[in-house]
């Protein structure tokens, strides 16, 4: 052990010596090392060097607080121990008050309504606002409030003995919510055309209604489970009555903006009421949960027809609610990306189940998010800019721009972003492994003897500061990319035009990755899914080789136990046995939750249907 922390020691010093020669911080090298020779059990430390010694707060000193002082040395780090910010090709940058937001804000909010003249007559729900707390320093996070008694930590189900289908999540420790959940002894199921959550019992098999839970102008998006807890999500949209002169006339609208809330439920309780709740700003967006984290993620716009206050922060700036007192997401936890044109932000917050006031940090981005994806140590958020390359022609190209923060026990940091060419289509076209982000984009545009199609594929692996390791282009040729999953180092890509090319890759060199084949067959997967070591299950489409056209629902199982030479071993195919004009369609799809996979019962399960035109009506299928 002594040798193992020498050896690490000397490696880490010399690599950080070299790069960070004369930094001056709060800790020093020497810091560094005298907490590893207490690690090593070389020396002791007094009661005032262990208490300095603990950088992460954690109660104790270890290798980790060594890492984190080695990291400012080396200017990964502020001397608080928070992360700094990387600016790369996307420009973003952290704001420093309320005066830079405001000035971009109300200049675009001035750009778009241009020369309308706009009155609010009413203001729905404008009585729920109390007057604006001043934000408290560090993302303007309440103070904490004493944890309740904590649950014990065992995963996300609350019985883990028993035997029950959990959510089809992306990746593994990382769950996402779902209009469906279950814990083994009862089924919760939120429904947003009843706008209510019904909680069943699934006791012995037999299935009561043991509570209904419901939302005054509420209707719930999703559900997460933690242990003992149910935690809704449920999105509030408050209305507007507003008048809007163009100068030649003028007329009256309903102008709508969204919030989020979430509630804590005991599932042992009556649910008569929420053991906590907290309030957010914006339309749902997604949530994920790590152990008894939740992360959760809206897009707010705010009000731009009502006049803008420099002094009232809630008019431009996204509000959250943590036990019962709203205040402003503070300047310096929003990020301003490289020349803002909106008055959108996508707003991130940290969540602590176990906590009567849940909320640890939260932090914002002025632009708004489309997708998710999030690995255990960290969060990602996608946006789509267009830019004009030739107004004459009418030529476009679109770039997704990446923003990386990340999380630990609720706490978030801004560390990134990157701007690349193409569309992310969904959150699988984005993965994280050993610390390299890679990311497959669909890109469309123009070209010689081309009006408009599409590119193919890219494929980009980035480092841990989003900067571009490698990239691969035209993939697929002029196919349209149709689904995408990366396992471990080999990343797996499918596009389509008449038949479905099925790529694997190489990525276990993140600098120079490489295709290591290509299998063509009828049809495509739209979702991906890894049935085991040497399996890959696709669920997509059967189509026609010669014209493309879509004849039924298709399950291939690819053998990839070589993934140079890749293969199709079963194929189960959903289609009509008429001729009658129709097809068969499933929610599988697009949506992964949607699909249940157990290798270990050998079942595949999913929802689909046929819809038929009826021959008697031009407009009305049947389904």
């Amino acid at each position: 052990m002594k040798r193992l922390l020498s050896a690490f020691l000397a490696a880490v010093m010399a690599l950080t010596l070299s790069a960070t020669a004369g930094a001056s911080q709060e800790y020093t090298i020497d810091d560094a090392v005298a907490i590893l020779r207490y690690e090593a059990g070389l020396i002791t430390l007094s009661a005032p060097d262990l208490a300095r010694y603990d950088v992460n707060k954690d109660g104790r000193v270890d290798i980790n607080d060594a890492l984190v002082i080695l990291q400012i040395e080396a200017g990964i780090r502020n001397p608080n121990g928070s992360y700094i910010p990387v600016m790369n090709s996307s420009g973003n940058y952290v704001a420093e008050s309320y005066d830079d937001i405001f000035e971009l804000v109300n200049s675009n909010r001035e750009r778009i309504l241009g020369d309308r003249i706009v009155t609010v007559i009413t203001e729905a729900n404008a009585a729920d606002f109390a007057p604006i707390v001043p934000p408290s320093s560090g993302g303007g996070v309440a103070s904490d409030a004493p944890a309740s008694a904590p649950a014990a930590e065992s995963g996300n189900n609350a019985n883990t003995a028993d035997d029950f289908s959990d959510t089809n999540n992306q990746v593994e420790g990382v769950q996402e919510g779902d209009i469906i959940k279950t814990d083994g002894k009862k089924i919760y199921l939120a429904s947003t055309r009843t706008n209510n959550v019904n909680v069943i019992s699934a006791d012995n098999g037999e299935m009561q209604r043991v509570a209904l839970l419901e939302k005054e102008d509420a209707r719930p998006v999703e559900l997460l489970l933690y242990n003992e807890d149910l935690i809704v999500v449920w999105n509030r949209t408050i209305r507007t009555n507003i008048n809007i002169n163009t100068g030649s006339y003028s007329y009256n609208r309903l102008y709508f903006q969204d919030e989020t809330i979430v509630e804590v439920y005991d599932v042992n309780g009556r649910f008569n009421r929420p053991i906590s709740s907290y309030v957010q700003d914006g339309s749902y967006v997604s949530s994920r949960m790590i152990d008894n984290n939740i992360y959760l993620i809206t897009n707010y716009l705010p009000n731009m027809f009502s006049h803008f206050d420099l002094e009232d922060y809630r008019d431009y700036v996204p509000v959250y609610s943590a036990n019962g007192s709203k205040r402003s997401v503070a300047p310096d936890s929003i990020v301003i990306p490289e020349n803002p044109d909106s008055i959108r932000y996508t707003v991130i917050s940290g969540l602590d189940v176990n906590k009567t006031d849940m909320l640890v940090s939260i932090k914002a981005s002025l632009e708004s998010t489309n997708i998710i994806y999030s690995s255990p140590e960290n969060i990602y958020i996608t946006s789509r800019v267009y830019e004009t390359v030739d107004n004459w022609n009418w030529n476009w190209e679109e770039y997704t721009v990446i923003n990386k923060f990340s999380i630990d026990k609720g706490r978030i940091e801004y560390i990134a972003a990157t701007k690349l060419r193409g569309n992310v289509r969904n959150q699988f076209y984005l993965d994280e492994y050993k610390g390299t982000l890679r990311v497959v984009t669909q890109v469309w545009g123009r070209g010689e003897n081309v009006r408009w199609g599409s590119f193919g594929g890219s494929l980009y692996t980035l480092d841990r500061n989003l900067r571009t390791l490698a990239e691969i282009h035209g993939i697929g040729g002029d196919e349209e990319v149709q689904s995408v999953r990366f396992a471990g180092e080999i990343g797996y890509v499918v596009t389509f035009m008449l038949t479905d090319p099925l790529f694997s890759f190489d990525l276990s060199d993140p600098s120079n990755p490489k295709v290591l084949d290509e299998l063509k067959i009828p049809g495509f997967s739209r979702y991906m899914h890894r049935w085991s070591d040497d399996l890959l299950l696709g669920v997509g489409v059967d189509a026609d080789e010669v014209t493309g056209r879509r004849t039924g629902l298709k399950l291939s199982m690819f053998d990839i136990a070589d993934n140079e030479n890749l293969a199709e071993r079963h194929v189960y195919i959903i289609s009509s046995d008429n001729n009658q004009s129709g097809w068969f369609s499933s929610i599988a799809e697009r949506e992964h939750r949607a699909v249940i996979v157990s290798p270990e019962k050998n079942i595949i399960a999913f929802p689909y249907y046929y819809e038929m035109y009826n021959p008697d009506s031009r407009t009305e299928p049947n389904q």
